[in-house]
């Protein structure tokens, strides 16, 4: 969603592209002795070019990870897994559709695994879900899961046709202006008052790390 979302100069964006960009240079070494034509016509689209063909790359140079990094991943896994158990037990008792029709109410039981999750900021904890919210806060109807305690609410936010999240804030005139989660809403009121969403919506630059 990010590639498409934010904006063009947008550093989480660039974030993305400079990830997707090493993956692919290196799958491109690693796979150019048994896909020699394919790979040389990828290499052929990609923007930096250090020799004339595939072929002619080194293979990727190996580097030790990172175990503090590797843990702390693993942490943020078993999190999203409980948390996704979650959705899909209320998505099949009707009570959401998509994950992001949800807000999601989150405790952490285990300690190192909240140090971990708490280094995110609120944007990037509702990206990982892929829910338009997250409130980090224990519920009375929470359940208990390996890592953690989730409730799951439907939010009945506006939703933006681009990224699809929903939010909540309208002023008295029925215009959104939703900086959350990087998103733009504009919305009018019908003659009714009834609240219409417009394909005007859009998503604009995500906002800087708070």
């Amino acid at each position: 969603d990010i590639l498409y979302c934010d904006g063009l100069d947008s550093l989480r964006r660039r974030q993305v592209q400079t990830v997707l960009n090493y993956c692919l240079n290196n799958l491109v070494r690693l796979l150019a002795p048994v896909l020699p034509f394919t790979t040389d016509e990828i290499y052929g689209l990609m923007a930096e070019k250090e020799v004339e063909c595939a072929q002619l790359l080194d293979m990727p140079k190996v580097v030790k990870a990172n175990d503090e990094v590797l843990k702390q991943y693993e942490a943020i896994k078993a999190l999203r897994s409980d948390v996704l158990k979650a959705l899909e037990e209320n998505r099949a008792q009707g009570r959401i559709g998509s994950a992001q029709e949800a807000t999601v109410y989150l405790t952490v039981k285990d300690e190192f695994t909240s140090n971990t999750y708490n280094l995110l900021s609120s944007l990037e904890k509702s990206r990982l879900f892929i829910v338009s919210s997250v409130v980090d806060e224990e519920s009375e109807n929470a359940k208990d899961y390996e890592v953690s305690k989730v409730e799951v609410r439907l939010n009945e936010g506006q939703k933006c046709l681009r990224c699809w999240n929903r939010f909540e804030t309208v002023d008295e005139n029925g215009l959104v202006t939703a900086k959350a989660n990087g998103t733009t809403l504009l919305t009018i009121k019908d003659e009714t008052g009834t609240l219409d969403t417009l394909e005007i919506m859009i998503c604009v630059e995500s906002l800087k790390d708070e």
